[in-house]
C-alpha cells in the first residue's frame, strides 16, 4: 500500500512538474511571438524606406542623366 502512493506521489509530482514548464514554456512562447511580431513590423518599414531611397536614386539618376546631356548638347538638337 505504501508503494502504490509513493507511486502515485511521484506521479503527482512529476505531472505538477511538467504542468509548470509547459506555463513556462507557453509564456516564452509568446514573448517569442510578440518579439517576432514586433521584428516583422520593423522589417516592413525597413521596406518601405528602401523602396523610397531605391525611388530617390531613380530620381537622381534622371536629373543627373537629363543635366549631362544638357552638358553634351545645350542647343537641345
Amino acid at each position: 500500500m505504501t508503494a502504490a502512493f509513493d507511486d502515485y506521489k511521484n506521479k503527482h509530482a512529476l505531472q505538477q512538474n511538467l504542468v509548470k514548464e509547459l506555463e513556462d514554456t507557453e509564456a516564452k512562447l509568446a514573448e517569442v511571438i510578440k518579439e517576432r511580431d514586433a521584428l516583422l513590423e520593423q522589417v516592413e518599414g525597413l521596406k518601405a524606406r528602401v523602396s523610397e531611397l531605391e525611388e530617390m536614386v531613380k530620381s537622381a539618376e534622371v536629373t543627373l542623366i537629363a543635366e549631362e546631356e544638357k552638358r553634351a548638347d545645350p542647343a537641345g538638337l
